[in-house]
């Protein structure tokens, strides 16, 4: 934001006390205000957390260390975005204001920011620690509540239909389907609607017109050892991962790898040059083959035996397919040592 629209902001954050019900929003700005500081300070609130480690919470805190990196730097400023927000929600202020305000705004990275600060809510209501979080005692009283992410997530959502066509939308896959990038799934939910796209839609510079997967929730995906950069929220999905390579350069038998906050998984695509949409189906019915970690992590021993019913076949066919097995395994062997796996 330039100088005018910070002083413009300041105004209207002073101005209002409570979100106005008319736009679709619910949330107290005093609760608002209080996330968006802690927000703006999450290297102290990362101090704090860190202070708290045991063996209960050690998966919540490197969960909140992935959504840290995944946010970056966005830390800076989250309160203008707190503002916007209380904006949106006097219609006719707003409206004054929309093509200014609305391009400033980066939906995945406000609702990163907000899943960054439900986690910490997720470490404290688990700890036993009665201390405050960056001496802010008010957020300890605000974390224990139930009803703010919904709330959170309803006002946002009225300010991604407020912005219209004035935001810049986050990088959107099918032009046919033009949906601001929200997300709103669970982070520890199974992984649905998986996508595979051998050509983007979006994406600029190494990327344009490269292969892109989307699935939800947010999670970090490889392909054959390639870690995809994640550009947030897109048609409907948390991640929107894209690759410099097409799909078709990346082959056949292609070893995708996917993490999230519930699960890993090994993917294995047997032609990278075709689309594979998983909507709605288990990755056998859309033409994939899915493999748990522990079952790579004895993959080793699955090729020898391999090895060994390959050598005893009695026909070039059955050697060819075992063979051929042998190469994916391998594949999955390589990608598991990657991921520490084995």
């Amino acid at each position: 934001m330039n100088r005018f629209l910070i002083i413009l902001s300041i105004f209207l954050f002073s101005s209002a006390t409570t979100l106005s019900a008319q736009a679709g929003c619910s949330v107290d700005i005093d609760d608002l205000t209080i996330v968006a500081q802690v927000l703006d300070d999450k290297s102290s609130l990362k101090l704090e957390l860190g202070k708290r480690v045991g063996s209960n919470l050690s998966s919540l805190l490197s969960q909140y260390n992935t959504l840290d990196v995944l946010l970056g730097d966005y830390h800076s400023g989250y309160m203008e975005n707190i503002v916007i927000l209380q904006a949106a929600c006097q219609t006719g202020t707003f409206n004054l204001y929309k093509p200014y305000m609305c391009p400033d705004i980066n939906f995945s990275k406000v609702n990163l920011a907000i899943e960054l600060y439900f986690t910490a809510k997720a470490i404290v209501s688990s700890s036993s620690h009665s201390g405050s979080i960056a001496t802010k005692t008010e957020l300890i009283k605000l974390l224990e509540t139930e009803s703010l992410r919904t709330s959170l997530s309803t006002s946002i959502q009225s300010l991604g239909s407020a912005c219209g066509g004035f935001v810049n939308p986050d990088p959107e896959e099918d032009p046919e389907e033009e949906i601001p990038g929200v997300c709103t799934a669970d982070p520890y939910d199974p992984v649905s609607n998986f996508l595979w796209k051998p050509h983007s839609e979006g994406g600029g510079g190494a990327y344009a017109r490269k292969l892109v997967v989307l699935m939800n929730p947010a999670g970090s995906i490889r392909v054959n050892g390639e870690s995809l950069v994640d550009y947030g929220a897109s048609n409907g999905r948390c991640t929107t991962a894209r690759s410099v390579k097409t799909g078709a350069q990346h082959g056949k038998n292609v070893v995708l790898v996917y993490r999230t906050y519930r699960e890993t998984q090994f993917l294995v695509i047997p032609d990278g040059s075709n689309r594979y949409d998983c909507a709605g189906k288990s990755y056998s019915d859309c033409g994939l083959k899915a493999y748990t970690p522990e079952y790579v992590s004895k993959i080793q021993k699955k090729i020898r035996k391999l090895a060994k019913k390959r050598k005893k076949a009695n026909s070039k066919k059955k050697k060819r397919k075992i063979g051929s097995k042998i190469k994916v395994f391998k594949k999955l062997k390589k990608a598991a040592k990657l991921e520490g796996i084995i």
